[in-house]
């Protein structure tokens, strides 16, 4: 799974299952799986003005569906961390005005 910012008031999801995976019936399953797995874990969480990039691996057609859908929780969290840890980065100055969140957590030693 990725994500990118997408720059709108709305957040996307797209599906995707290359022939490395199976037939195209696999690859059909697979992506039905991830579209279902998506109306229950990510749709509650996902943020506006993200494009999530579902990406069907090998076991998705065949994975048991709760290892599944904990495995696309874990993943959701993850990217949000590192888009939260990346949009941190961009707040703070490039050229060493002011102090960065971690910082000033430390008591502003730097």
């Amino acid at each position: 799974m990725q994500a990118a910012p997408n720059h709108l008031a709305e957040w996307r999801v797209g599906f995707t299952a290359s022939k490395k995976i199976g037939n195209a019936v696999t690859r059909n399953r697979a992506r039905r799986r991830l579209r279902a797995v998506m109306r229950e874990s990510l749709q509650p969480v996902a943020r506006l003005g993200l494009d999530y990039v579902m990406i069907a691996r090998f076991d998705t057609a065949r994975r048991e569906w709760q290892h599944l859908v904990n495995d696309v929780e874990k993943m959701v969290g993850y990217l949000h961390r590192q888009i939260d840890h990346q949009i941190g980065h961009q707040l703070d100055s490039p050229h060493g005005e002011g102090q960065s969140a971690r910082s000033a957590r430390r008591g502003g030693q730097a």
